[in-house]
């Protein structure tokens, strides 16, 4: 079994049924649907309250700041405590694409991270041109519980570690599958077993053999091929050991 733990699947266009039919076939059981703003959290969801293959989880990724305001932050605050919802994401900072609001994106990352710790949920953390204020910040709750997963990790064995020594696991996506970057290869061959977890993080990012294509949970198998490949184990002790990493991490 393996368990897609970043699908936007609220933004995938087309049959959600079919897709998750599909992502079933190829040994996907389980799929995390985080939000990035109120409609997409509340999308997740009703998702999760639809099919049983879904969990939510609820968030303001920091790209779509601009749609926030005391209200809908309210109503995010509102929709965690659902028991669908195990996780509070896609949350973080960006500092690549904002510059100009890098102070409100800092207020609203640590407001979510004070829910995660109320509601004893992990949170699913975005982090782009801003890596050492994402950790900053997370260290700050570490002795109030913060767990969680780096999603999309694309840095260094040195970031890496700094992330492991906080309690983090590390999320891998279909980049690792066409990226020539060895320092980030390295990360997958020397990740401590019990902190890597796969996803998706469709529709974007899709692997090899797919590159150019709509991505789709269905297509996990090849992020964790590429794991087995590059760890020289079997892809079923990939799916072993990750889907025991997301199942306790998301309490699934």
């Amino acid at each position: 079994m393996l368990i897609d733990t970043h699908c936007h699947l609220n933004l995938l266009e087309g049959d959600t049924k079919e897709i998750i039919k599909q992502a079933v076939a190829e040994g996907v059981e389980k799929i995390i649907v985080p939000g990035i703003d109120v409609p997409s959290s509340q999308n997740a969801l009703a998702m999760a309250k639809e099919y049983p293959e879904v969990y939510a989880a609820v968030g303001f990724h920091p790209n779509y700041l601009h749609t926030a305001d005391l209200e809908n932050i309210e109503q995010i605050n509102e929709l965690a405590v659902h028991a669908e919802v195990v996780a509070i994401g896609e949350i973080g900072l960006d500092f690549y694409r904002q510059k100009d609001n890098t102070n409100e994106q800092t207020r609203v990352f640590e407001h979510f991270c004070s829910i995660a710790t109320q509601e004893a949920k992990p949170v699913i953390v975005h982090s782009r041109a801003a890596d050492e204020a994402t950790l900053d910040i997370l260290r700050l709750f570490k002795a109030d519980g913060i767990r969680g997963v780096w999603h999309c990790y694309d840095g260094d064995w040195a970031l890496a570690q700094k992330i492991i020594d906080i309690g983090f696991y590390l999320g891998f996506t279909g980049g690792i599958t066409f990226t020539n970057d060895d320092s980030r290869l390295e990360v997958i061959k020397k990740i401590p077993a019990d902190k890597i977890i796969i996803e998706t993080d469709s529709p974007y990012m899709a692997p090899i053999p797919h590159r150019g294509k709509t991505n789709q949970p269905a297509y996990l198998i090849e992020v964790a091929r590429k794991v087995a490949e590059l760890r020289e184990i079997t892809i079923e002790k990939v799916a072993e050991m990750t889907t025991a990493n997301a199942t306790k991490l998301f309490n699934l």
